[in-house]
């Protein structure tokens, strides 16, 4: 798998980002935090804008926000991604193995809101 050129992104006064032009399968407008890495980890993990994070981060924030597909598929295609945009895999894996733990809340949160529209 090969990704695209890297996203456009504009930044927003709520500290989020937005998407300029539409990027792999996310339309342009949609907005993102990035790789959701607590500030107090960038020094070991990367800050959360940087590539390859934010090129994969994109993808898998509009899956998780839709819920088009599963939560497993959804983390699975972000390690993926991460891979193809020039992560390491071993890097790759730990941020697969933290989604996994920790994104349930925010695959849930999401399908419930899109639910509730």
């Amino acid at each position: 798998m090969t990704m695209p050129t890297l996203p456009v992104l504009r930044a927003r006064n709520d500290g989020r980002w937005e998407l300029a032009e539409r990027y792999y399968e996310v339309p342009a407008g949609f907005c993102t935090d990035g790789a959701s890495i607590p500030r107090f980890l960038w020094r070991v993990c990367g800050h959360p804008m940087e590539t390859p994070r934010i090129a994969a981060a994109v993808v898998h924030d509009w899956h998780y926000s839709q819920g088009d597909i599963s939560r497993a598929e959804a983390d699975s295609l972000f390690r993926e991604l991460l891979v193809a945009a020039g992560e390491c895999r071993f890097r790759a894996w730990i941020y697969w193995m933290a989604v996994r733990i920790f994104g349930a809340r925010h695959y849930n949160n999401n399908n419930n809101n899109n639910k509730r529209r």
